[in-house]
């Protein structure tokens, strides 16, 4: 049996609170999947597209439970948001003032299955919030320049946060972050850029951590010149960092315009395979790799013979809390059509395969997850009607 998730009230901006039906559908075996989105909450103002370059303003993730966490900062009100819909009920409240910031990111503590997210604020300082009673925690985890621009928090199994930023708009470093035991933070400088010394790197950092190490793709140089980079540490060695995709020559350079929304997950080899938008081409890219030659093995996306303009992709593992290394939830927003695009993929992603719309007109700054039951689950915004969606999936695919 599979369940119909929800089907909420809308949440305005002023009044946080909604109740929604939910009930059980059962599919019969061999189905069609489907999907079925409702809006969340209206009346949000995410920054525009030019403020963050290639930011994702809105997170998701699901905790063991099943509730839904979603961040995101509200660019007209100057705040950090936190929503969450559980047991059948949404609510969401205001986390933090933090004018200036472009992107948050949440998690889901895995051992008191709680949420906690990141963002920067406008006195340039890295933030970590965590509800704490009725009120929200938040704690300085580094500061200095535009700090918390973009930042990528993920939990240990133990519950430890750590967090991959950058630390500047121009001559930017990647860092990384850890909070031991007593509450204070460390912090790390990972990359300071292809060059070595004029920085220019870790935007738009996605980080993962598994029982083996923390691992981070992330793009370099901020315009023009953009290259995929991944950074990997596996348990007591050092980091390693590589070049995933330096885009074709172009403008009289060696690097190319490539690496924008990166995205990345692990196969069951424990090999990584990458999302992201080539800017100089317009289409969606996929990269497996590093291979046992140390290179990586770079495709196209390819929907009905074309490539396909997929700006935002996003990708979780499927089976439960995501454990399935051989199956894809990949989602993005398709910019030729206007439509939230979904595909179920296998480590092979076979070219011309069949994709999903899951909503039309909408669906920028996607971001997917995988729930305890392996369905998917999709937050994204609404651009013409200024409202966050969240979409699911009824039926396995």
């Amino acid at each position: 049996m599979t369940g119909k998730l929800l089907r909420p009230a809308i949440v305005s901006a002023l009044l946080f609170f909604a109740c929604f039906s939910v009930f059980a559908v059962p599919v019969a075996a061999g189905s069609d999947p489907h999907w079925e989105n409702t809006t969340l909450i209206n009346n949000v103002y995410l920054p525009s597209p030019d403020s963050g370059m290639d930011a994702r303003y809105i997170a998701l993730g699901i905790g063991p439970d099943g509730t839904r966490h979603m961040s995101y900062f509200d660019n007209a009100k100057g705040e950090v948001i936190y929503a969450r819909v559980r047991d059948g009920v949404a609510t969401a409240e205001k986390v933090a003032i933090a004018a200036g910031t472009y992107t948050t990111s949440i998690a889901v503590d895995p051992v008191n299955n709680t949420p906690a997210i990141t963002f920067g604020n406008s006195d340039h300082e890295l933030k970590y919030a965590y509800p704490s009673g009725t009120t929200w925690s938040v704690e300085t985890v580094d500061s200095g320049r535009n700090l918390g621009e973009y930042s990528s928090l993920a939990f240990d199994r133990n519950g430890t946060p750590n967090i991959a930023y950058n630390d500047g708009w121009h001559y930017a470093n990647l860092k990384f972050a850890t909070r031991s035991a007593d509450g204070s933070w460390s912090n790390e400088v990972v990359d300071n850029g292809i060059y070595g010394k004029i920085g220019n790197t870790g935007y738009c950092p996605q980080l993962r951590i598994t029982d083996t190490g923390a691992f981070i793709a992330y793009r370099d140089g901020r315009t023009s010149l953009g290259t995929l980079r991944y950074a990997s540490r596996k348990n007591g060695e050092s980091w390693e960092i590589v070049s995933v995709d330096a885009g074709d020559s172009w403008a009289g350079s060696s690097l190319g315009n490539t690496g924008y929304y990166p995205a990345f997950t692990f196969d069951q080899q424990g090999v990584p395979e990458f999302y992201y938008y080539d800017q100089h081409y317009e289409y969606l890219k996929r990269a497996v790799g590093p291979l046992i030659d140390k290179t990586f093995g770079n495709y196209d996306v390819v929907r009905d013979g074309g490539h396909v303009k997929g700006l935002f992709a996003s990708v979780a593992n499927k089976g439960k809390f995501g454990q399935d290394l051989d199956f894809r939830h990949l989602v993005f927003y398709d910019d030729d059509s206007g439509n939230l695009v979904y595909y179920p993929s296998d480590s092979n992603l076979a070219h011309n395969a069949t994709f999903q719309t899951v909503d039309t007109g909408a669906g920028k700054y996607c971001a997917v997850a995988s729930d305890p039951a392996g369905f998917a689950s999709i937050v994204y915004y609404d651009e013409t009607n200024h409202a966050i969606k969240l979409a699911w999936q009824v039926a396995h695919p």
